[in-house]
């Protein structure tokens, strides 16, 4: 089964925030989106798993993602 065929898994929010995590072969893929600010970002890492990258809110008209226990803006 090809990597694109299993579902992503994430989460999404009422200001219309997204972040996907998801596997391309055995790279590791996350794509946020704000639907507040229309900001998509595309992060990836060296591993061979999902990040856990989720919402954990929106302020200052701004998405914050979490991570690890960190939040960021």
């Amino acid at each position: 089964m090809d990597a694109l065929e299993v579902p992503a898994t994430g989460t999404t929010n009422r200001a219309g925030g997204q972040v996907i995590n998801d596997l391309i072969g055995e790279t590791p893929i996350t794509v946020t989106y704000c639907g507040e600010t229309k900001f998509c970002r595309v992060l990836t890492s060296s591993g061979t798993r999902p990040l856990k990258l989720a919402i954990s809110g929106f302020a200052n008209h701004t998405l914050e993602l979490s991570f690890d226990g960190q939040h960021y803006r």
